[in-house]
């Protein structure tokens, strides 16, 4: 059973504009069924930020478009859209002699080194200047991958993803607070939110994940066509909770939202029995 809270509900700058785009310079076709959001509620603080540094907290437009087809041993659906809003660290590397200047918070557990560049370049996992203005960054990818649901199944797709990120806050300190709750353990963990996300999916569907950044996270989706993940729930030195095909129960619930905060409590539970409950705070604007 799946129990899930419509994000709509949640603080305003997490509501999409609505609409769907005309067909893509790339050739994929216009964006599906999908609530589409936009960076613009948080253009004025950008442009009131110092331009000396590239570190602090960032809003990051992430949306995916993709095209199924040569299912084999399967039946998916032929288009997986998504747009989604994710709060994310920009920090210096600590370590030295690493080839990278930055690192950057994802919202799938950890943190990623990323290159900024000037001349627009993309390779790898590199971020160029956006010329709309200082303190935005742009970063863009597309392919053609084979995606395995299992030893004897799975399905081909052409994919774009664009990204889009503007700088509101100096801070590159935590964005909040996430507590996690395992059944089969004694105590509770907590962890520093590096990374939260709200994503819109194709027929209204959504997904919240929060991520630490000590490797603790969680998210959990309304999304129910294959190969959805229901969700999943990971801590460092255990089995994680991953929940597919309506397997488990799992719910999140909004307890405040502001255009500064948003918090929200969470409840996962595996086909097996175990459980982790626990709430996660992640901050927007200051």
């Amino acid at each position: 059973m799946k129990r899930f809270t419509s994000l709509l509900l949640v603080a305003p700058l997490f509501v999409g504009c609505g609409g769907e785009s005309e067909n893509s310079e790339d050739g994929l076709l216009a964006f599906e069924g999908v609530t589409r959001y936009t960076l613009d509620p948080f253009v004025s603080a950008a442009d009131a930020l110092p331009t000396d540094t590239m570190t602090g907290r960032w809003v990051m437009l992430y949306e995916r478009q993709s095209r199924r087809y040569d299912e084999i041993n399967a039946q998916v659906s032929p288009r997986n859209d998504s747009s989604a809003l994710n709060v994310v660290i920009l920090r210096e590397v600590a370590e030295e002699n690493t080839g990278y200047e930055y690192e950057i918070a994802d919202c799938d557990g950890g943190f990623s080194p990323v290159t900024i560049s000037e001349d627009g370049v993309v390779s790898g996992l590199t971020f160029y200047a956006d010329p709309d203005g200082d303190n935005r960054l742009k970063y863009k990818a597309s392919g053609t991958r084979f995606v395995p649901l299992s030893q004897v199944s799975g399905y081909y797709e052409d994919y774009i993803i664009t990204v889009s990120l503007v700088r509101v806050s100096e801070d590159s300190s935590s964005l909040g607070d996430l507590t996690m709750n395992w059944s089969d353990e004694e105590g509770q963990r907590t962890d520093d939110v590096s990374c939260f996300s709200v994503t819109n999916l194709s027929d209204d569907a959504r997904r919240i994940a929060y991520a630490g950044s000590e490797g603790n996270l969680f998210s959990v989706s309304s999304d129910t066509r294959p190969p959805a993940l229901d969700a999943l729930a990971d801590s460092p030195d255990r089995s994680a909770i991953t929940n597919y095909y309506t397997m488990g129960e799992q719910s999140v619930n909004v307890t405040e939202s502001t255009s500064s905060v948003l918090t929200v409590e969470y409840s996962i539970t595996s086909a097996t029995g175990i459980t982790v409950t626990g709430t996660a705070s992640g901050k927007l604007l200051d």
